[in-house]
């Protein structure tokens, strides 16, 4: 099984996530796709970690570049070597899911309108405009998606953890995802870097590290196929340094 936090709902502490792994991971006849795989995978060959400071159709803020080399520093100090390096064709990936979202959102539509908002419905529909299934077939999709799982793979044998933001710019304002004049870019803008996970299968662990200017700020950890321990391990490690930082009191 493959696990994914994101910053807060799932679990307060890595080692939490941890234990649940341990729980949910394996076969299960409901799951065709679920697999019995090892808990534990074999250390790698060469300790080095991709540093992503760099999205194509971005700006990353300040707070995101300082989070980011701030577990950078954390693993350093645990042997790895790092890079500030992007893994392969971010945009194809973020593309090819836009595409697979909206085909699945397009034959949805009858049935989840009637208990929609009109603002939810405007950025599904514009979601959908955007990735016309019309533009790439459905052969060409899938074949892409293997295709990008393979490149992605091979770059996990040069570098077996890639460390990046979680969204790709500070919090929106509340319903801003729904009711701004942008809001089908305000999304995708904001999802670059979580997309991979959704595509490819691979796992991720989403880590708070701290407050910067009043706003939360985080990184997500990404490894290859069935290494949720590498994941599980660098975000302890870093959890361990920069602290155990529990959900908060929003503020108002």
């Amino acid at each position: 099984a493959q696990l994914m936090c994101v910053d807060g709902p799932m679990a307060r502490h890595v080692e939490d996530l941890q234990l649940a792994y341990h729980i949910l991971a394996g076969r299960d006849p409901r799951d065709p796709f679920s697999v019995t795989a090892p808990l534990q995978g074999p250390s790698p060959e060469a300790k080095r970690a991709a540093l992503v400071t760099n999205i194509p159709g971005v700006t990353l803020p300040d707070s995101a570049l300082a989070a980011i080399r701030r577990a950078g520093i954390e693993l350093s100090a645990q042997g790895w070597q790092l890079e500030e390096i992007a893994p392969p064709e971010l945009e194809r990936v973020n593309e090819l899911w836009g595409q697979l979202l909206a085909t699945d959102i397009a034959q949805m539509l009858p049935l989840v309108s009637p208990m929609m908002s009109e603002p939810a419905l405007k950025l599904l529909h514009e979601l959908t405009a955007t990735f016309d299934a019309a533009n790439i077939p459905s052969m060409v999709l899938h074949t892409e998606r293997a295709r990008l799982m393979r490149l992605w793979s091979g770059f996990f044998q040069d570098y077996p953890l890639v460390i990046g933001p979680t969204w790709t710019d500070i919090p929106f304002l509340h319903d801003a995802d729904i009711s701004s004049s942008d809001a089908t870019n305000t999304v995708f803008t904001q999802l670059k870097f979580i997309t991979p996970g959704n595509l490819l299968g691979i796992p991720a662990v989403a880590l708070p590290m701290g407050i910067a200017n009043g706003l939360p700020t985080g990184v997500q950890i990404y490894a290859d196929l069935w290494r949720e321990d590498l994941c599980l391990q660098a975000a302890v490690q870093i959890e361990q340094a920069v602290g155990q930082i529990c959900p908060i009191d929003p503020i108002r």
